[in-house]
C-alpha cells in the first residue's frame, strides 16, 4: 500500500473516532498544556493549514497528531488539516525527530536577526509571565509586538551588543514595558544599566545591574525587574522596594511570588524585632 495524502476537513466527531484507544494506542503520553494552546489557536482563529496533520500506520494506527485532534474536540469546531494513510513503521520513529524552530526563526519582527532575536525573546517572556502559560504562539507575539511596537524595538536596539550576562529575557521584557509607560525615564535606567558607573549605593538600577552579573537568576526575572524599574519610576530607595504584586501596565503578578516575598518580608521584620529586645536587654 502507497503513502495517501489529503486535505480533509476534520469533525469533533471524527477526531474522537481516531483518539478511540483501538485506533491511538502505543502513542506518546498526551500533554494537557500542549492541548490547551492548541485549543486556545483554534478558538483565537489563528489555526492555519500546514503540511502537519495527521498520520497514519499501515496498520490503521494513529501515528501522529493525537495533540491536534484533541483541540478539536476540546473546541468543538471541524478543522481542516492533511491526513496522511500507509505510513511505515520506519515514518513513525522520525516523526517529530528534528530540531523545531524558535519563535525568532518564524517570525521576522525587524529586519536585523540579532534584534528581531531579542524582541522574540523578551515578548515571549513577557506573555509567559502575563499569561503564565508557557505555549505562545508566532501570532501572539505578532499581535503583543503591534500594540506596542515603538517599545520593543527600542528594547531590541538597547539590549543588542550588550553584555551577554545583562541581557535577560525578564529584564528585556520589563525595559519594553518601562519604555511604553515613560520613555524617558525608561532610557536613563537604560543608560545606568548598561554602563553601571556614576550609580550610588541602594539605586535600583545598580542592583539589578549586579543581580544579573553575578548571575542571581532569581532576582532577574520579569517581576524583579518590575520591581527595581518602577522604584526608579518613582525616586524610591531600595529600603521601600517589595515584590512587584502588579506590573506597570496593572498585569498581577502571581500569588506564589507574592506570598514568597510577604513571608520573607515578615520574617525579616521579625528578626528585626527580635534583635531590638535583645538589645534593650
Amino acid at each position: 500500500m502507497n503513502p495517501t495524502n489529503t486535505i480533509q476537513t476534520i469533525t469533533p466527531e471524527q477526531a474522537a473516532e481516531w483518539l478511540r484507544q483501538e485506533v491511538n494506542h502505543n502513542n506518546r503520553p498526551m500533554r494537557p498544556t500542549h492541548v490547551s494552546y492548541l485549543a486556545k489557536e483554534i478558538e483565537a482563529g489563528r489555526w492555519e493549514l500546514t503540511h502537519q496533520g495527521i498520520a497514519f500506520g499501515l496498520d490503521g494506527r494513529l501515528l501522529d497528531g493525537q495533540h491536534r485532534l484533541a483541540a478539536i474536540v476540546r473546541v468543538g469546531v471541524p478543522i481542516r488539516m492533511f491526513v496522511a494513510k500507509g505510513l511505515s513503521d520506519d515514518a513513525f520513529k522520525a516523526i517529530d525527530g528534528g530540531m523545531k524552530r524558535a519563535n525568532h526563526d518564524r517570525v521576522h519582527l525587524v529586519n536585523d536577526y540579532s534584534q528581531n532575536h531579542i524582541i522574540c525573546m523578551a515578548i515571549r517572556s513577557y506573555l509567559s509571565e502575563i499569561a503564565k502559560d508557557n505555549h505562545i504562539s508566532v501570532g501572539q507575539i505578532e499581535d503583543e509586538f503591534l500594540s506596542k511596537d515603538k517599545a520593543w524595538m527600542m528594547a531590541g536596539a538597547e539590549f543588542a551588543g550588550i553584555n551577554n550576562r545583562l541581557l535577560k529575557a525578564g529584564i528585556v521584557a520589563s525595559f519594553g514595558i518601562y519604555y511604553f509607560i515613560k520613555a524617558e525615564k525608561a532610557e536613563e535606567f537604560m543608560a545606568g544599566y548598561r554602563d553601571g558607573s556614576g550609580l550610588p549605593m541602594g539605586s535600583p538600577i545598580l542592583k539589578l545591574r549586579n543581580d544579573a552579573l553575578t548571575g542571581v537568576a532569581r532576582d532577574c526575572g520579569y517581576w524583579r525587574a518590575q520591581t527595581l524599574m518602577r522604584a526608579h519610576l518613582h525616586g524610591k530607595s531600595l529600603a521601600m522596594v517589595y515584590a512587584a504584586s502588579e506590573d506597570m501596565l496593572g498585569n498581577e503578578n502571581t500569588a506564589r511570588v507574592i506570598k514568597a516575598r510577604s513571608k520573607s518580608r515578615v520574617k525579616a521584620a521579625a528578626v528585626r524585632k527580635l534583635s531590638r529586645m535583645v538589645a534593650a536587654g
